[in-house]
């Protein structure tokens, strides 16, 4: 159902940003509740820090935005798995050895799903301890990311001809390559 899409596309495109808004409103609000001239690396955690110490219903108000940021994490780190696994499985692989290859059973994708979904997981953990940024330089890379999609989802949603999907997902390649080796070279030397 393309409506369905449209409107799914127009509340994730600015709900994002909806939700970044409750970041920034509690981020403001530590700084105002522990006064002048403190600066605290990270007004969040402080933020909670404080909710917590109160007690009561603030507590729990802490609890709860901490638990959802978890949640948040772990549901974005399982659907990329998945959608990487489910990509390499049913885009690359299957086209390399055919539909009616032996190799195409499903028990043969069921294992190739599980060797791409440990290989993922591994590449991200050698990823995150060899790695060595901030939170903000992941806030930066995310939002560029994200708005690298637009056009994709826009052509894909909006547009009245074909276009192959390999034509999209270059473009997004190229531009995924392009924010990382940027953000490596220009925004890390140049903060």
């Amino acid at each position: 159902d393309i409506k369905s899409l449209k409107v799914a596309y127009g509340v994730l495109l600015f709900g994002s940003w909806m939700t970044q808004m409750v970041g920034i409103f509690m981020g403001t609000m530590a700084v105002q509740a522990m006064g002048p001239g403190v600066f605290p690396q990270s007004p969040y955690n402080a933020m909670l820090e404080l909710m917590m110490d109160k007690g009561g219903i603030s507590k729990i108000a802490a609890v709860v935005t901490v638990t959802a940021s978890l949640a948040a994490v772990m549901s974005t780190a399982d659907s990329l798995i998945i959608a990487t696994s489910q990509l390499v499985t049913k885009e690359l692989y299957i086209p390399a050895v055919g539909k009616t290859s032996r190799l195409a059973t499903d028990h043969a994708l069921g294992w190739v799903g599980r060797l791409v979904s440990l290989l993922t997981v591994i590449v991200a953990l050698v990823m995150a301890f060899d790695w060595d940024i901030e939170v903000i330089d992941l806030i930066m890379i995310q939002i560029s990311l994200s708005f690298m999609t637009c056009p994709g989802f826009i052509i894909g949603m909006y547009g009245k001809w074909n276009c192959h999907p390999w034509s999209i997902a270059n473009g997004g390649l190229v531009s995924a390559i392009y924010i990382f080796a940027f953000h490596e070279a220009y925004v890390r030397e140049n903060p």
